[in-house]
């Protein structure tokens, strides 16, 4: 009886380790917001890199939320060239996404809707997590969805304008 009870504990001990062994760490966040046009467009481009540590299984992101807009991510090793918004980069004790992304706005269309009589407006998705903060980053781990809040940006450059 007492080798059963000091076997499940070392096995609880060694599950607990594990889970506090992985590790979502930022080490960087910025946003650089941009207006331009004579129609009112504006937007926002948003760079983060996120760094994975300690998980067995290669975790996957697959969506950021920046604000209540989903956007989805396409992702591309770093060793290739790149064709999606986020690059991984690999390493024996660690995988970093580096996820370039913007969002854009039409500021007339969006005062001045053009709704027909028989159409109804699309209800937006919402995020599928109620969170404080600039981000919310959407990956897979083990089959399972988890999600990492980013609370604020780390760099806010100048606003850049184009004609």
């Amino acid at each position: 009886m007492k080798q059963a009870i000091s076997f499940l504990f070392c096995i609880t001990l060694l599950s607990n380790f594990n889970a506090r062994s992985q590790t979502v760490k930022i080490i960087s966040a910025s946003e650089q917001k941009w207006a331009g046009g004579a129609a009112g467009r504006t937007g926002t481009y948003n760079h983060f890199e996120i760094e994975f540590k300690g998980f067995k299984n290669e975790p996957l992101p697959d969506t950021i939320w920046i604000g209540q807009e989903a956007i989805p991510l396409v992702i591309t090793d770093a060793k290739e060239a790149p064709t999606g918004n986020t690059i991984r980069t690999k390493t024996k004790k660690s995988i970093k996404f580096q996820i370039k992304v913007g969002t854009a706005h039409n500021e007339y269309a969006e005062l001045n809707p053009q709704v027909g009589p028989n159409e109804k407006k699309i209800a937006l998705p919402k995020p599928p997590v109620k969170y404080k903060g600039v981000a919310l980053l959407s990956y897979k781990n083990k089959g399972h969805e988890t999600y990492f809040t980013i609370p604020k940006y780390t760099i806010k450059p100048d606003q850049a304008n184009y004609p």
